[in-house]
């Protein structure tokens, strides 16, 4: 490798330019020693991707991601809207109600936010948004140029938010059924509006089919046997009370995405992942992707690419996702075996702060970063 000199920059500065292909996929951190007249210099990342002579600055970084990976190109110049289904637009249609939840007649009112006099926030109040509701708005989302719709969950679920999925392979009942998700799906791409749907895939609700805390459902849950199809899903420290929680959450039990039966439940030739791209989406948004396993992200992007080459993943991963580090390693969310992209915060931040202070020189150093 051969430094060759590009040009002069005003007086007192110029520009040098090296060529280097790495022979992997991988987070590639490097830094210059530079051997002249005067001695030894070292120049290193002064944090808004331009070099600066200091021994002690920052490693640049190099992502180098797999030789022909390709996102989908659909997507790309887009908007993406997205949707908590509950509160969006109700159609009108009137649908069968658990006797546990409230349906809400009052919809400008604010939703039931305060704990109960014992500590919890039930969630169970609705506002009757609806998926038919979603497909009645259809030509105002195209007015605003929306070429994508994110939805929040809406697997049926016991509470508004559906964080707590009751049975992926579901719609929830108050949102409507899987023939309206595929109208949905087939008349928002004659609009050009493709959807996806979040994937919450690192915790159940306590209250579903497969952990039926409540008893809820007719099978066998978790938490009722140690013989049931699903207790393996879970982690027991004694059971059945004392159980592995997403952050402690007791009502949202944590899977272990590696365990065979689960992985084959999601990602397998009938699994979940492709169950709802035959459906009609065009993709998935990953909840806390930085909490689900390599071999499980693996596998979830080899099903979902060999149902539809150009279906989306998008993952959460609230750090910057190319030096994410997790599970005790670096992870590769970006170099071309997992995802196709992430939801960005970083960006979001910058772009949020600028607006408030309106300091261009911190915007392009978080950008250029």
């Amino acid at each position: 490798m051969v430094f060759r000199w590009d040009r002069m920059e005003g007086t007192d500065e110029e520009w040098w330019t090296l060529d280097y292909k790495p022979e992997k996929a991988g987070l590639y951190m490097y830094s210059f020693e530079c051997y002249t007249p005067w001695g030894t210099n070292y120049i290193t990342d002064s944090g808004s991707g331009a070099g600066t002579f200091s021994y002690d600055g920052d490693e640049f970084q190099l992502t180098v991601f797999k030789e022909g990976f390709r996102t989908p190109d659909w997507l790309k110049g887009g908007i993406i809207y997205q949707i908590f289904p509950d509160r969006f637009f109700f159609s009108g249609e009137e649908k069968p109600c658990p006797p546990d939840r409230i349906l809400r007649q009052d919809r400008d009112k604010e939703p039931f936010w305060r704990p109960t006099p014992d500590g919890k926030v039930k969630n169970n109040d609705y506002f009757g948004g609806d998926i038919r509701g979603i497909i009645m708005k259809l030509p105002y989302l195209s007015s605003l140029g929306v070429s994508c719709i994110y939805l929040n969950p809406v697997f049926e679920a016991n509470s508004n938010h559906r964080y707590d999925t009751g049975d992926y392979s579901k719609i929830d009942m108050l949102l409507g059924t899987e023939d309206d998700l595929r109208e949905l799906c087939e008349k928002g791409k004659s609009m050009g509006i493709s959807v996806i749907l979040d994937g919450v895939f690192s915790h159940t609700g306590d209250d579903s089919i497969y952990f039926n805390k409540y008893g809820r459902y007719d099978s066998i849950g978790a938490y009722q046997s140690e013989k049931s199809p699903y207790f393996n899903w879970y982690t027991f420290e004694h059971f059945p009370d004392k159980y592995a929680s997403w952050w402690n959450i007791d009502i949202l039990p944590e899977v272990k995405e590696n365990e065979p039966s689960y992985l084959d439940f999601i990602t397998g030739e009938n699994g979940i992942a492709a169950k709802w791209l035959k459906c009609g989406i065009s993709g998935w948004r990953l909840d806390v992707a930085d909490e689900l396993p390599d071999e499980f992200l693996d596998k979830f992007r080899d099903r979902v690419k060999k149902e539809n080459k150009d279906a989306l993943i998008i993952g959460e991963v609230w750090e910057d996702a190319s030096n994410k580090s997790s599970y005790g390693r670096i992870r590769r969310y970006l170099q071309g075996k997992q995802l196709d992209s992430v939801m960005n915060y970083p960006f979001a931040n910058a772009v949020l702060s600028f607006i408030r202070t309106g300091k261009a020189e911190g915007f392009t150093d978080k950008i250029m970063t």
